[in-house]
């Protein structure tokens, strides 16, 4: 009976703390949970810097590390992938720009090639991300080690994630890799998203990871001025980002945009280019003047649709890729029937233009456009009719 009763008593808790908690969601969204930051708040960066970095703070997180880390086995599993992944490094290069050979051949090329150099691109960039994604959860998923311990994991596997994203993007970017052989983007576009991934990651990493650190280790003032710089360079970074990536003068999209001047999309397209670039300065915005819980929910939805929109173009990619193959197969096969009949007329036409048989029989392979698809394939893909511009910027990229 004292053990129903305590059951009974646990759930009704649990039920109050699950109310309160979707209250809070929703009336901290419109509650400035933090004063705004003026300029003799910026006198306690140096102390929250030595806080920190404060040798009390990670004796205990290494102690959590060493206590509940170093003797799992999904730990060394990790580190033991990443070094052969590191060792490897130039020989899964090569496989990678290797599969672009195939595919100039219409009896060689299949989209297996493409699935294996897409495999290969996500385990190139999975060595540290790999490494810090099993450290983080290890330690958040142990009960026993300290709340900050756990605090931190979680801000180790989230950091993890972006860097395997930013990286995997990165690799895809290789001269002959996915997006330049297989998905045949630009020459442009590729190198444009090459050297601004390159650039991006190793901020946008750092500066997540400080600012998560900062709000872990002061929940009480939100993570204090430090979280808030953090904070800044993340979103400022990420604008720029946007602003070079989607600039209509030299940005991915301009060749589109020069072509479909009479499009609804490039009408608006200014309205939601700025819409993009403004929203992480608005976000930066909001953390200084202390509405940071809403800052950092509409931060993560934001963050996600980006991501979100990354898969629809891969996905989309993937499609027209597919059907490219299909195209360049059925043209050839239809090339090689007409050869075969030519060859058959040639033959019942009698003995007396034999000598002819053997122009016939060094027929060369039929050229194919690998970049054209057919209108059928093309209406199947965009469910347009025939004539109508095509959404997309450039034939090949999403």
């Amino acid at each position: 009976r004292q053990l129903r009763e305590l059951d009974t008593a646990e759930r009704k808790l649990v039920d109050v703390v699950r109310d309160y908690d979707e209250f809070l969601n929703e009336q901290l969204w419109w509650l400035r949970v933090a004063a705004p930051v003026s300029l003799s708040e910026l006198g306690n960066l140096p102390d929250e810097a030595k806080q920190l970095l404060s040798p009390a703070i990670w004796s205990a997180f290494f102690r959590a590390c060493y206590e509940r880390v170093l003797p799992a086995p999904i730990f060394w599993l990790a580190v033991i992938a990443a070094l052969v992944v590191l060792l490897k490094r130039r020989a899964l290069i090569a496989a990678i720009e290797g599969t672009s050979k195939w595919l100039r051949n219409p009896r060689t090329d299949r989209f297996s090639y493409t699935l294996l150099a897409l495999f290969l691109t996500l385990v190139v960039a999975a060595p540290l991300p790999l490494v810090l994604a099993a450290v983080g959860w290890l330690l958040h998923a142990s009960p026993q080690v300290p709340d900050l311990a756990q605090s931190l994991g979680y801000s180790l596997v989230r950091t993890a994630i972006l860097l395997h994203i930013l990286r995997a993007l990165r690799m895809m970017c290789l001269p002959n890799g996915l997006a330049a052989a297989h998905f045949r983007w630009p020459e442009a576009v590729v190198d444009l998203l090459r050297v601004i991934l390159s650039r991006m990651t190793w901020i946008l990493v750092p500066a997540m990871l400080v600012a998560r650190f900062a709000l872990d280790l002061n929940p009480a003032v939100a993570g204090g001025v430090t979280f808030r710089f953090g904070f800044l360079i993340f979103h400022v970074v990420l604008a720029l980002a946007l602003y070079r990536l989607l600039n209509a003068r030299r940005g991915m999209l301009a060749n589109w945009l020069r072509v479909n001047k009479a499009s609804l999309l490039v009408r608006i397209y200014p309205f939601s280019f700025w819409l993009l670039v403004l929203v992480p300065l608005w976000l930066v915005a909001e953390v200084f003047t202390g509405y940071i819980y809403s800052a950092v929910g509409v931060s993560t939805i934001f963050v996600r649709t980006l991501w979100l929109f990354v898969v629809l173009v891969l996905l989309h990619a993937l499609a027209r890729r597919g059907l490219t193959i299909a195209r360049r197969r059925l043209a050839y096969e239809a090339a090689e029937e007409h050869r075969e009949a030519t060859l058959a007329t040639r033959r019942t036409e009698g003995p007396e233009k034999g000598g002819e048989l053997s122009g016939v029989l060094e027929v060369e392979e039929p050229e194919v456009d690998i970049t054209e698809l057919s209108n059928d394939s093309q209406r199947l893909w965009t469910g347009r009719p025939s004539g109508c511009p095509s959404p997309w910027p450039i034939s090949g990229w999403p």
